[in-house]
């Protein structure tokens, strides 16, 4: 039987829309129907900084080099986040 070691879908307000995940942190990042993008990783959990969709995330996406953060909105917008936001 799998065991979860943590739950996160209860920070994601209304709910958990997306998710993505960054292999070289390694931390997992959630989007939910706020509009919000959240990393968690077992050290630490924050918000992005610098704004949020207008609606739901629908999408998330690294980059190749796991820099960047890709997002894609309910509102038509695509964000580009630096990882280390």
């Amino acid at each position: 039987m799998i065991e979860p070691l943590r739950r996160v879908a209860a920070l994601v307000e209304g709910g958990l829309t997306a998710l993505g995940a960054n292999a070289k942190e390694p931390c997992i990042y959630t989007g939910g129907a706020d509009g919000v993008l959240k990393h968690f990783s077992q050290a630490e959990q924050g918000v992005f900084e610098g704004g949020k969709h207008e609606g739901a995330i629908n999408s998330i996406a690294t980059s190749a080099d796991f820099e960047k953060v890709f997002t894609g909105g309910a509102d038509g917008q695509l964000i580009v986040w630096g990882a280390s936001d």
